[in-house]
């Protein structure tokens, strides 16, 4: 059996966590990246405003995605190109919480999905770091990370952060990888759709992606 697994980035256009803008999806098979995806998004209704602080960290404004697919359209998106593998990214808690949110504005039910978090494998593979952000962590491993902060750049380099600690502990698949690190792959609970669209959290400082 083939281990395929999907690493995943989101930007948002402000503070809320559905607010996305972006999002850039890696595909990993049996050790080798082979295919990428990214597109800007159009946030949903609700939350579809710009804040400049958002602007400031990833350049995306509000005439970049005028023309861009609405959250639905991505979301089918994202699962077709997954096809049911398991989700990788970095601070994974708030890139499911991207999707939870987005599902929840745009009323759309979320199907259960499998995930690890590259945050999580790098504190545990290396963890005299000073910190684990993916910067330090790419430099760690002679990953070149350009364009941090761009939704297929960060995704590429969360690919990179797992590809790397699959070596450093000599395991065949990322299931193999969590186990050896006692951190299993979690899982999200499948929701119905909304019955209506009640107002989803903010992020602090601690929910950005790494």
């Amino acid at each position: 059996m083939h281990d395929t697994w999907t690493a995943i980035d989101f930007e948002t256009a402000n503070r809320n966590q559905g607010s996305v803008c972006a999002v850039g999806l890696v595909r990993v098979t049996d050790g080798r990246i082979v295919d990428r995806y990214t597109t800007l998004v159009r946030p949903p209704a609700p939350v579809d405003h710009f804040e400049q602080d958002n602007i400031a960290v990833h350049g995306i404004t509000p005439e970049h995605v005028a023309d861009a697919p609405a959250w639905p359209q991505v979301h089918t998106t994202i699962l077709e190109f997954a096809a049911g593998s398991p989700f990788v990214a970095h601070n994974a808690v708030f890139d499911m919480g991207v999707i939870r949110a987005a599902c929840a504005h745009a009323g759309l039910p979320e199907p259960s999905l499998h995930y690890a978090c590259s945050l999580d494998i790098a504190r545990r593979t290396w963890p005299a770091l000073r910190n684990h952000r993916l910067p330090t962590v790419c430099r760690t491993i002679g990953y070149d990370l350009r364009r941090h902060h761009t939704a297929d750049a960060d995704a590429e380099a969360a690919a990179h952060v797992v590809l790397a600690a699959l070596r450093h502990h000599g395991a065949a698949t990322l299931v193999e990888l969590c186990q050896r690190l006692r951190r299993p792959l979690r899982r999200t609970p499948a929701r119905p759709a909304p019955q209506h669209c009640a107002p989803q959290p903010l992020w602090s400082e601690a929910g950005f992606s790494e």
